[in-house]
């Protein structure tokens, strides 16, 4: 190749950048609210009940998530599948934005999807440049490309805060990068205290039953803001969808035995400290009965630093808060060993876990059968064999991961099992 024929090559590709880079600002500018979501937990629950609450206003909506159930949400409500010919990628949000303005929204609402740091600068301040950023919270999660510590998390995030930008954090997640990042951006910081949503919206035990206080005090404080009343709020909470990674509980009859089990799907949760909320919640909607509290952690092959935080905090005692663990997915059996080894031996003083309160009567069980693999084909295959070395009342609580066999169980729960206390 000579020259002057790169050179046109070179002018030919920059010349598509600048009409790419007018085209998205051109698309993005029809859009008059621009709100993205971001933080560890909770983002695509937060996205879906803003984006519900802007519909109950009347306003035109589209919204996008990435976690469990990567989808595009219509104006009217219905959903479309986000094409992926391969891994996730943040310029997925540039159809979002295309999408949006071909729709004649007034609204965009945006999950962050990114994880790596100049990711998140790029998909913010480049692609979505949103008015309004909700940070959901700060827990340990992508270790290894978020960092260890929840500053260091924290830090990550507010890269995704650009200029003149209006955050809503809760109180209690309200960490200094957030604070510096907003002062240096010449934007405003609302920390959102707790029970807000409470406080500002009729009685509504069913809500607080089905979502975290934190999600739903998020959601009240940034549509308040708009100037949207509390019925509305109210209805548009009400009227929110989710996705197969939302928090359930369903109570299964098996017809053989005529036991009663009850499946608690908390493997969207993924972090442990996330994971303990969730089996905090189901715990107060379960029937006393229900003491026993069997594990079910799934694991995935491309999560391998997931894979090791859990084997740390379950090595560590967690394994002692349930009356079995069943492991299941990739590397199953070296997890099972090891967890096994850990559970042969009581863990030292002051290495056991705290962070999850202990249920009566889980740890009868002695230390060499608290931990087994669970394997089958399909997850009517595993539950049968799961459920057959089960008492009657007991709880199975499904963790670590909802991609793979998560998925395939919470389906499978879906199916034979009935929604309970929800």
């Amino acid at each position: 190749m000579n020259l002057a024929a790169l050179l046109v090559g070179v002018f030919a590709f920059l010349l598509y950048l600048a009409w790419e880079s007018h085209s998205l600002r051109r698309q993005r500018d029809t859009i008059a609210l621009r709100l993205s979501v971001t933080g560890t937990r909770g983002k695509s629950s937060v996205v879906r009940i803003i984006a519900a609450i802007l519909r109950a206003d009347g306003r035109t909506v589209v919204a996008k998530t990435t976690g469990s159930q990567a989808r595009f949400i219509l104006p009217d409500g219905r959903e479309l599948e986000v094409p992926r010919r391969g891994p996730p990628s943040i310029i997925e949000q540039k159809r979002l934005i295309k999408l949006a303005s071909r729709c004649r929204a007034d609204c965009l609402v945006a999950e962050v999807m990114s994880i790596h740091p100049e990711n998140h600068w790029v998909e913010s301040r480049q692609i979505l440049q949103p008015q309004m950023v909700v940070i959901t919270n700060v827990r340990p999660d992508h270790l290894e490309a978020m960092g260890e510590t929840k500053a260091e998390i924290a830090a990550v995030l507010s890269l995704a805060i650009p200029a003149h930008c209006r955050v809503f954090v809760p109180e209690k997640e309200n960490y200094a990068p957030f604070a510096a990042a907003v002062e240096q951006s010449g934007g405003e910081l609302i920390a959102v205290p707790p029970g807000l949503a409470a406080r500002l919206l009729p009685p509504a035990p069913e809500l607080q039953k089905t979502e975290f206080a934190d999600n739903l005090d998020l959601a009240a404080a940034v549509t308040s803001h708009l100037g949207i009343t509390a019925e509305i709020i109210w209805q548009g909470m009400r009227q929110a969808q989710y996705d197969l990674g939302k928090f359930g509980v369903w109570r299964y009859r098996s017809p053989e035995t005529q036991k009663t089990h009850y499946f608690v799907n908390g493997f969207a949760a993924n972090d442990p400290e996330s994971t303990w909320q969730v089996l905090a919640k189901a715990r107060e909607i379960l029937p006393a009965a229900a003491h026993r509290v069997h594990g079910l952690l799934s694991l995935r092959p491309d999560r391998g630093d997931r894979t090791q935080q859990w084997l740390h905090v379950l090595a560590a005692g967690a394994h002692e808060h349930f009356g079995k663990l069943y492991v299941t997915g990739a590397h199953a059996p070296l997890v099972a060993r090891r967890l096994q080894s850990a559970a042969a031996r009581p863990a030292p003083a002051g290495r056991r876990s705290t962070a999850l309160p202990a249920t009566p009567g889980n740890s009868a069980l002695p230390s060499s059968k608290k931990v087994g693999i669970l394997k089958g084909k399909t997850a009517a295959a595993m539950m049968q064999t799961l459920l057959a070395e089960c008492e009657d009342q007991s709880v199975i609580f499904g963790f670590g991961n909802i991609k793979g066999t998560g998925e395939l169980l919470v389906n499978h729960w879906k199916a034979i099992g009935e929604i309970y206390g929800l």
